[in-house]
């Protein structure tokens, strides 16, 4: 569910989803996606979703940032659901200017909120939301 949600995210960004890869042995998923109808385009990106309940860790990162490097993607999206090590989000920062980017939790909610409306209304279904307006007091 995670991972389907996440490319739909991506296709509601202009993402084409070029490859889902398979569940590797760890559990993850990798998704590749490129901009553009043909996915062409830039940033090429590979991710890899956990929805596990164990965080993310830097062994995690090292195997992402190796199949963003082996199938020359410009960037890499690690999403844990769970979060990450401290070790995992030192590596993260470091590697922040290399093209790596974490979503965690409240960042996939985040997405989510942000696209709503143009995810398919299967997905819609599946999590029904509704926008609500409230009056603000600018005192």
């Amino acid at each position: 569910m995670l991972t389907s949600l996440i490319v739909e995210i991506l296709r509601a960004d202009g993402y084409t989803v070029a490859n889902l890869g398979g569940s590797g042995p760890d559990g993850g998923q990798d998704i590749f996606a490129a901009k553009g109808q043909f996915g062409f385009e830039g940033p090429t990106i590979v991710a890899q979703i956990k929805a596990r309940s164990q965080l993310g860790d830097v062994k995690d990162l090292r195997e992402l940032t190796g199949v963003m490097n082996s199938r020359h993607a410009t960037h890499c999206l690690f999403v844990s659901w769970s979060g990450l090590t401290r070790a995992a989000e030192k590596r993260t920062r470091e590697q922040w200017f290399r093209g790596l980017r974490l979503w965690q939790s409240v960042d996939v909610v985040d997405a989510l909120l942000r696209v709503y409306e143009k995810l398919p209304e299967e997905i819609q279904l599946q999590i029904p939301l509704e926008r609500v307006w409230v009056l603000v007091d600018k005192d």
